[in-house]
């Protein structure tokens, strides 16, 4: 049977929710895979394939299915392994058949009340994504007895709160497997409270989106939701919530 060798250049957030479900669904059809990827996201692949080929990336690269360029396996990879590339456009990516897994494990020393993902990405002109710093504080300051962190690889540290960015990607599974809820600007970590059972609130915009045929509403509430993890989307406000709405959202939660 034909062993298959694929590469994930992309974004963080559509290799949980899109690529990794693809492939694990393929997993009937190939039994030996090959995946080239980072090496702190081998975590994401571990449940179904063991073979890995460590790649790095930058800058273009991990845009590649906003300007119809799939990434391609390298040849030398290819013959190394003697297996054949996966190599799906975005388009055919969502006709492909999906399977999901639950990531993290619930552990007693790493559950939070409250997890913040303080979004600082300054990539592709995306910094009015980002939520303020200083509301973050302000709003850490209504729960002094809540037990609270900060996660992500390009995020802020929230004064008052654990540092728990740039951990290994199990443990922040297991973190927010934990968890009673996460807030943060939509992003790859948000997605992911949402792929480890986490209940979270995201803050966005009401636009429609071709890529997924749906605004960030639907993807957050269904269409990169498979588990039903609770979440409430706020996105009326162009990115940047009240603070105000932000506390009484998060009331429902706690």
């Amino acid at each position: 049977m034909a062993k298959i060798i694929s590469i994930w250049t992309s974004e963080f957030g559509w290799q949980i929710a899109v690529w990794v479900p693809t492939l694990r669904a393929l997993k009937k059809r190939f039994p030996e895979q090959v995946v080239c990827c980072k090496p702190e996201y081998r975590y994401l692949y571990q449940d179904f394939c063991k073979d890995f080929e460590d790649i790095t990336y930058s800058g273009k690269e991990d845009r590649w299915f906003l300007n119809g360029k799939e990434p391609k396996v390298p040849r030398d990879l290819r013959n190394k392994h003697n297996a054949i590339p996966w190599e799906p456009c975005l388009k055919n990516m969502y006709k492909q058949n999906k399977k999901y897994f639950k990531y993290g494990t619930v552990k007693e020393d790493l559950k939070y009340d409250i997890v913040i993902h303080a979004r600082a990405e300054t990539r592709y002109g995306s910094e009015n994504r980002n939520y303020p710093i200083s509301r973050f504080c302000k709003i850490i300051k209504q729960f002094p007895d809540k037990r609270i962190c900060s996660i992500g690889t390009k995020a802020d540290l929230v004064e008052g709160t654990e540092d728990k960015r740039k951990i290994p990607l199990e443990e922040l599974c297991n973190i927010l497997a934990s968890s009673k809820l996460c807030i943060g600007p939509s992003s790859g970590p948000m997605h992911l409270a949402s792929f480890c059972g986490c209940p979270h609130i995201v803050f966005t915009d009401n636009k429609y989106q071709k890529s997924i045929a749906g605004t960030n509403k639907e993807r957050y509430n269904r269409i990169w939701n498979p588990f039903g993890t609770p979440c409430k989307v706020l996105d009326n406000d162009n990115w940047k919530p009240s603070i105000d709405k932000v506390l009484k959202t998060m009331e429902r939660f706690l």
